[in-house]
């Protein structure tokens, strides 16, 4: 698992399986062992330890497509079937009492926007512009 800090209090926890570090598709490549719950509540823990370190933080979650080893080709609808389940895991057990919670299916993204902060919308919009100036695959997608 690597978290990732960014501006305005905003962090992005990622995983991937570690034999796959180097591949270019680390993020996409399921392994099939069915451990997806311990992970999900690795995740969730990250989330409750960053807020105990920064008690404004913010999240986001990018669904990366999947991709097919055997066939070497990469999911190609939106949303994708990790956004789905991250979409569901974060509806079901990250309250709304302390984030407000954002869809952009068409980029298989979600965003928890700390309700600490003063203006939540308007942090959800500089979040919003500060990703897709850092992911250029989010560029063009109208989110």
């Amino acid at each position: 698992m690597r978290v990732e800090h960014y501006e305005l209090e905003t962090f992005a926890i990622k995983f991937y399986c570690q034999k796959h570090s180097s591949h270019d598709y680390k993020y996409s490549i399921t392994t099939n062992k069915g451990d997806l719950g311990n992970i999900m509540a690795t995740c969730l823990s990250a989330v409750e330890e960053i807020l105990a370190l920064f008690p404004d933080a913010s999240f986001v979650f990018l669904g990366a497509p999947s991709y097919d080893k055997r066939s070497k080709t990469i999911e190609n609808k939106v949303p994708t079937q990790r956004f789905k389940i991250y979409r569901y895991i974060a509806s079901k057990l990250i309250g709304r009492v302390t984030f407000e919670h954002f869809e952009y299916e068409a980029a298989s993204s979600y965003s928890l926007i700390n309700r600490r902060c003063e203006d939540v919308p308007s942090k959800e919009r500089m979040m919003v512009k500060m990703f897709r100036f850092t992911y250029p695959t989010l560029r063009d997608m109208q989110i």
